[in-house]
């Protein structure tokens, strides 16, 4: 099959070659929605191909409480930018303080596992 290269190309040619790339049919068919919203008719692969990505890419962070956390806690612009660090001035280790009076990495990390737990389930 020849690969489509033109912005109007049909639907059903776009989808039968986002197919041939091996996208899940959900994710096209969310892609399309998004993309018609956005664009209208006039279809165009490469920006279909980039929308089906970044809906992977959000999917897969929501499914990582960690990333649902950071992104909650991000908003509110308490400070802390890098959450994975474990380090004495993180934000685990504050938490951790205070809590356990120990800020070694092994607490941090017993910190952050119960924070993406509750985080998760609260969010749920």
């Amino acid at each position: 099959r020849t690969p489509i290269t033109t912005i109007m190309a049909t639907r059903a040619q776009v989808e039968q070659q986002l197919i041939d790339f091996g996208f899940d049919r959900s994710y096209i068919q969310r892609a399309f929605k998004v993309y018609e919203k956005n664009y209208g008719h006039s279809y165009n692969l490469e920006v279909l191909t980039e929308i089906i990505v970044r809906l992977q890419k959000k999917d897969q962070a929501r499914s990582d409480p960690g990333n649902l956390f950071e992104r909650e806690v991000g908003a509110l612009n308490w400070g802390w930018r890098n959450y994975s660090r474990l380090r004495r001035d993180s934000f685990y280790a504050c938490i951790s303080r205070a809590l356990f009076d120990d800020d070694s990495k092994e607490s941090q990390q017993n910190v952050r596992t119960a924070v993406y737990h509750h985080v998760a389930k609260t969010m749920a």
